[in-house]
């Protein structure tokens, strides 16, 4: 729609799009509520102004990386690798090869594979990443490249990622893109508009290690998620840290796609 043709807000700024999804981050700086955010965007609906709208919410990865503990240990910025840890001591790769009778890398180790990893971006001059960063990898939380910095509690999960994704596949190539703070906080567009940049990237596997505890989709993900998959792109995400924050049945949106 041309925004200036919504219902009394005829000062609507679009912050970003998405043209491939029809997908469109508008900001109504006049209106005061959230209340009367839908009020303005259900009547846009009712005249045929819009397909559909639904809130840009937050995300906020929960948990956070304990330096000390079994995985996070590895691979975090900063943290240098120990390599007697690394090579015998790996609970990652322990739960990775559990339930198989030979290693699952006899069958492939990834190597033509292209993953995309969104998160808080990565530290591409790590040891344990060298030559499997693709320099394909974008930002779009600020300027700059995709880099794992900041001062968050999370700064290092992006990183954290691409070494789980290193153990599965190491002859892949990893493609960061950044759609999370140092904090782990990120919103519904930035996440579904890295998605779009994976799919354009020609990624065969996406990887969001992140999720919102709601229990109906979120439609700007569902729409991506969904081209993702038309593509023939696989599309793995996080159900959550435990029962404590996800219930006993549930699972984080986007875990709960069907």
């Amino acid at each position: 729609t041309r925004l200036e043709r919504l219902p009394d807000v005829s000062h609507a700024e679009l912050r970003g799009s998405v043209e491939r999804l029809r997908l469109y981050s508008i900001k109504l700086p006049l209106v005061t509520s959230a209340d009367q955010v839908t009020e303005v965007l259900d009547d846009a609906l009712a005249e045929g102004l819009l397909e559909w709208h639904s809130p840009n919410e937050a995300f906020e990865l929960d948990g956070v990386i304990d330096l000390g503990g079994q995985t996070g240990s590895l691979w975090v910025s900063g943290v240098g690798i120990d390599q007697v840890g690394f090579s015998n001591n790996q609970y990652a790769l322990d739960q990775f090869e559990i339930g198989y009778s030979n290693s699952p890398h006899e069958v492939s180790k990834g190597q033509g594979v292209l993953i995309a990893v969104l998160d808080t971006g990565i530290d591409a001059t790590h040891p344990a990443l060298l030559g499997h960063v693709s320099p394909l990898g974008v930002n779009l939380i600020e300027e700059g490249p995709p880099e794992d910095v900041g001062e968050g509690a999370l700064r290092g999960h992006g990183t954290f990622v691409s070494g789980l994704v290193s153990l599965v596949a190491p002859e892949s190539q990893i493609l960061p893109i950044k759609v999370l703070d140092s904090h782990g906080i990120g919103d519904h567009f930035t996440v579904a508009a890295g998605i779009n940049r994976a799919v354009e990237a020609g990624a065969h596997v996406i990887v969001l290690a992140l999720g919102a505890n709601v229990p109906e989709p979120i439609l700007t993900l569902q729409v991506a998620i969904d081209n993702a998959l038309r593509h023939g792109t696989i599309v793995v995400a996080a159900i959550g840290n435990g029962v404590e924050s996800i219930g006993e049945e549930a699972c984080h949106y986007p875990a709960s796609h069907p």
